[in-house]
């Protein structure tokens, strides 16, 4: 099936922070012909030309923008520099990239896109225990700066001075809708729980509009469960021998499923009936999306 793979494809793995597209990556880019950055994110070169706008919510029509034009020769020359003779598929994962989608695939036509979904509760659970603060490290900042176009790197850090001086915190993650107000006035997990359910509406919205060719959809409970299957409709959706997938398989774990089963058991608080109205409402779209 490799034969299939003449050319160079893009991939972009999509999903909320804390959905597993970490774990769906590094499973992916042990297969013998895909490789990535050799970082978790490239968020700021997405921001290019606004680093310090409130949202990742990109303008209608961004990829004919000079700003997306630079984004793509960036991009392209940075993946050029990670591929050789037996990489076919170069894999990319920012999860603001779930509020872009649509710019996305028209900025890079030839792209496909592999979407994984979590459980609200199970997201909210894991973004408890890893992220409390909500605040990106000093090792997390560093290692997306290597990824920054020189012409950025004075604004991302101004920015990121900016947000510790007025608002406390550097955030991690995507810059959703009413970001500011929602960083000073929510609690971690209403604002996680915001958090998720943009990023997955927007991807689901978004990707209604763009070929089914060019899509997959992943439950993270299902690829956690059976990788096995999983890895055969990867390799069938990328043209690569499933084969390769093998000692990924070794590396997935069935311990974090259902993460949030004490937090959804124990929550008393106000927010809890919209948290779980939020979660019923997009697990919904999202077994629909699944099943078709």
């Amino acid at each position: 099936m490799s034969s299939l793979a003449k050319s160079k494809k893009i991939v972009f793995i999509i999903g909320a922070p804390r959905s597993g597209t970490n774990m769906l990556r590094d499973f992916i880019c042990l297969h013998p012909e895909i490789t990535c950055f050799p970082c978790d994110e490239i968020p700021f070169l997405w921001r290019f030309g606004a680093q310090f706008s409130e949202t990742d919510i990109l303008q209608s029509n961004w990829h004919e923008t000079k700003s997306a034009s630079k984004v793509k020769k960036i991009f392209k020359r940075w993946m050029s520099w990670h591929m050789n003779k037996n990489k076919n598929i170069f894999i990319e994962k920012t999860c603001a990239n779930s509020l872009r989608v649509w710019e996305l695939s028209k900025l890079f036509p030839e792209a496909k896109f592999i979407f994984i979904f979590r459980s609200g509760f199970d997201v909210i659970a894991s973004a408890e225990r890893k992220k409390r603060h909500r605040d990106m490290s000093r090792t997390n900042i560093f290692s997306k700066l290597k990824f920054v176009p020189v012409t950025q790197i004075i604004q991302v850090v101004l920015n990121i001075i900016y947000q510790k001086v007025v608002h406390g915190i550097v955030a991690w993650g995507p810059r959703i809708t009413d970001n500011p107000r929602l960083l000073k006035n929510s609690s971690d997990n209403e604002y996680v729980a915001s958090q998720w359910m943009q990023c997955v509406n927007f991807a689901l919205n978004d990707s209604a509009k763009i070929s089914s060719d060019r899509c997959i959809y992943l439950g993270y409970e299902n690829f956690v469960i059976d990788p096995k299957s999983s890895s055969d409709l990867l390799a069938n959706f990328m043209g690569v021998e499933s084969s390769g997938f093998a000692n990924g398989l070794k590396t997935i774990s069935t311990n974090s499923i259902n993460k949030g089963a004490d937090f959804a058991n124990s929550a008393h608080d106000d927010t809890f009936s919209a948290i779980q109205s939020m979660n019923k409402k997009i697990s919904n779209r999202i077994t629909k999306k699944l099943d078709q």
